[in-house]
């Protein structure tokens, strides 16, 4: 699982709204420790408990908020190193519902995202689509899973320092895109 570190991986990982139990290629107490990093962040899977995270990440995160409403609890934690990258799980009942990342970087270099790409995306593509467009290289942001449905958001670098292209996938299909700075 190291070296995938594409926005392959993540799409696999979370089977676009297959059952959680059905999602994990192994069981998460068979996993190594990751640590703080995009292969931890790629690992975590929807309906995971606190245990499967802790597991793959390695350590305890820090309780940042936790919410008690109509017998449902929902609680967020955070995972961070030393710098700026951190991790943000949230869960529901001990079932993760959200995931979002923050400075974690992946080894992958493809071709950077041009406007001229991001123009081609629209409305309802497929995963595939969208990767055929703008590469394998992209990088997993969050992911969220309510109601059976999973969102997921993936950045592409631009070639100058903090252009970017967003986009964000309800299940298999292209639900919305941001750009900033891309040439």
């Amino acid at each position: 699982m190291h070296k995938l570190l594409v926005v392959a991986a993540l799409a696999g990982a979370l089977s676009f709204g297959a059952p959680a139990h059905a999602q994990q290629t192994a069981p998460a107490a068979q996993q190594e420790a990751l640590g703080v990093n995009i292969n931890a962040f790629v690992a975590l899977k929807p309906g995971m408990s606190t245990a499967d995270v802790v597991r793959i990440i390695g350590r305890p995160g820090q309780e940042t908020s936790r919410m008690e409403a109509m017998g449902t609890a929902t609680v967020s934690y955070r995972w961070s190193d030393d710098g700026m990258r951190s991790i943000i799980a949230t869960l529901q009942n001990d079932k993760l519902i959200s995931a979002s990342q923050l400075a974690l970087q992946t080894n992958v270099r493809g071709e950077p995202a041009t406007l001229a790409k991001f123009n081609q995306l629209r409305p309802g593509m497929t995963f595939a689509e969208v990767t055929q467009v703008m590469g394998p290289a992209g990088i997993p942001v969050s992911f969220t899973s309510l109601m059976g449905t999973v969102t997921f958001t993936i950045s592409w670098a631009g070639a100058t320092p903090g252009s970017t292209a967003v986009v964000t996938f309800q299940g298999d299909r292209l639900f919305s895109t941001l750009q900033a700075g891309l040439q």
